[in-house]
């Protein structure tokens, strides 16, 4: 993947993505420690944001409805410039498990009609794809991806299929398709498809204990709605502390 100069964004993304609609959208990006950075998007400018010291800014973008394409573009105080171009906003979807989320329509042979599946993709240019690839692991936060399989691409029969167990996730694509079509075709839908085979169900129970562990129960709105749930809220706290515990003995705490 080709480099940009500074402040290039990490990768990914390539153009074409999805970003997500409807709530405040953080892009971040490189460049050296101090440097500040503007980004232009739909007819504003924001920033200046200054690279921190590990040389990482960040910017917020106002929530944006469904829709697109946009350009953002990105100025460096060090005379740095790059841009994201044919980028849409709709819904993000995170498509992770083991073989059988990795399996691809030509590598699963259940796929009925695949010849016409695939040639049906070419009518969803507004469904965007990425693969992550398995050359990438880590016990720690990484700044880049060590591998990507697919970068971001718009959905056709030669993306969605790519065949083996490279690209595409079969359940992946044929779910969100159809939750776009059950949307009228109106909100863009962005695949991120990041799966390894045969990884340990316990791995993958540990990374969700992870993520689950850092939210907390729904808590009660107003004084009416906890007197006459109380008793069943308190419950729920006891038995996710409890859930939490266990799994953190298991796991670790991340």
């Amino acid at each position: 993947m080709h480099r940009l100069t500074p402040p290039a964004p990490p990768p990914p993304p390539p153009p074409r993505q999805v970003l997500q609609r409807d709530r405040p959208v953080t892009v971040w990006g490189f460049a050296a420690p101090g440097v500040t950075v503007t980004t232009q998007f739909s007819g504003g400018v924001y920033g200046p944001a200054a690279a921190d010291g590990n040389g990482t800014w960040r910017q917020v973008l106002p929530a944006t409805a469904a829709g697109g394409p946009y350009v953002l573009a990105f100025n460096s105080s060090d005379g740095g410039a790059a841009s994201l171009v044919d980028v849409l906003f709709g819904d993000v979807h995170l498509c992770g498990g083991q073989s059988n989320m990795q399996f691809t329509l030509l590598s699963n042979a259940g796929v009925p009609n695949v010849t016409a599946e695939l040639a049906d993709a070419n009518n969803y240019p507004n469904i965007r794809v990425f693969t992550v690839g398995q050359g990438t692991t880590s016990t720690t936060p990484l700044r880049e991806l060590g591998s990507i399989e697919q970068a971001w691409v718009a959905a056709s029969n030669a993306s969605i299929g790519l065949g083996g167990w490279t690209a595409f996730s079969a359940v992946c694509w044929f779910t969100y398709r159809d939750v776009y079509n059950a949307l009228g075709g109106t909100v863009p839908q962005g695949l991120v498809s990041n799966n390894w085979g045969g990884t340990p169900y316990v791995a993958l129970l540990c990374w969700l204990h992870a993520y689950y562990r850092r939210l907390a129960p729904p808590a009660s709105r107003s004084p009416t709605s906890r007197q006459h749930a109380g008793s069943s809220t308190g419950a729920r706290r006891r038995r996710w502390r409890s859930a939490t515990a266990a799994w953190t003995l298991r796991c670790g705490t991340p």
